[in-house]
């Protein structure tokens, strides 16, 4: 009797974290793509944890001038809004590596994602901004 008890105790246990773990799931969790536009422009990626709290990811594209540039970032959610940084590099229209730094925000609900981001250009000082949109992909 014991025995069923215990068994009885470890499925009820298991039931409560399967639905603890279903109330934690964010419905902005998964896979994420999108485009960017303003300075320069491209595509990015990026995923967001199952909890919606936390979302990384890869943005590549290339200048007005053919210039290619890729970075990544890594940000925080809170309730829908992402606010994020991130960092990369481009090739300069003289073979050389030029480093930046930026930041991108927005909000993400019902499957779509839009906001703006900021970058500066460390070694050119330059400074650009523009506007980004992103779809939620099917799992």
């Amino acid at each position: 009797m014991a025995d069923l008890r215990r068994r009885s105790a470890g499925a009820a246990a298991l039931a409560l974290a399967a639905l603890a773990a279903l109330a934690c799931s964010s419905p902005n969790r998964g896979r994420w793509s999108g485009t960017f536009d303003g300075g320069v422009s491209g595509d990015m990626e990026f995923t967001v944890d199952a909890r919606g709290t936390r979302a990384e990811g890869r943005i590549t594209g290339a200048t007005r001038h053919g210039e290619a540039f890729e970075a990544s970032f890594e940000g925080s959610l809170n309730q829908g809004f992402l606010n994020a940084d991130f960092e990369g590099r481009s090739e300069t229209g003289f073979g050389l590596p030029a480093g930046f730094r930026g930041s991108l925000q927005g909000t993400l609900e019902q499957g779509k994602g839009e906001g703006s981001w900021t970058v500066d250009l460390i070694q050119a000082r330059a400074h650009y901004e523009g506007a980004w949109s992103a779809t939620q992909q099917p799992d």
